[in-house]
């Protein structure tokens, strides 16, 4: 089982509309490993309990990772996030999709790991007031510990 809630806010301003929703569903996760390959997928499938300021009814969140160790020190990554949220049809608008895929390259150190990465991103209802879809472009880098 899956409690999942989530709250945004307007961190330059007062928060005068809340905008929050919960839901409760399910999840199916898999790890898969051959070799130098790991592969991590998971699917949760919810349902809004409580919404405010917001038109989501349901959600299926799914997500995989690929790692693929090339050397000791040096492995690829493929990551793929798919978001479908179903609406109520009080905002005038469809069910919506959002997607985020990103390719990278792991380098492990003695004492942690840093990730390089490149991504396409497209996001549901980016900005907390306003509802509709965004694309985004990100380049960037993680710090890790072993």
């Amino acid at each position: 089982g899956v409690f999942h809630h989530e709250s945004r806010h307007l961190a330059d301003r007062p928060n005068r509309v809340p905008v929050a929703w919960n839901m409760a569903g399910g999840r199916l996760s898999r790890v898969y490993v051959d070799g130098p390959l790991r592969i991590d997928a998971r699917t949760d499938i919810r349902v809004s309990v409580a919404k405010a300021f917001v038109d989501y009814n349901w959600e299926i969140d799914s997500g995989v990772r690929s790692d693929m160790q090339i050397s000791p020190h040096v492995g690829a990554l493929f990551a793929g996030d798919l978001r479908l949220l179903g609406v109520d049809g009080t905002q005038n608008r469809g069910d919506q999709t959002g997607f985020r895929l990103e390719a990278g390259v792991h380098l492990t150190g003695g004492a942690g790991a840093m990730e390089f990465f490149i991504a396409g991103e497209r996001r549901v209802d980016p900005y907390p007031l306003d509802f509709g879809t965004s694309n985004y472009f990100t380049f960037g880098f993680r710090l890790l510990n072993r």
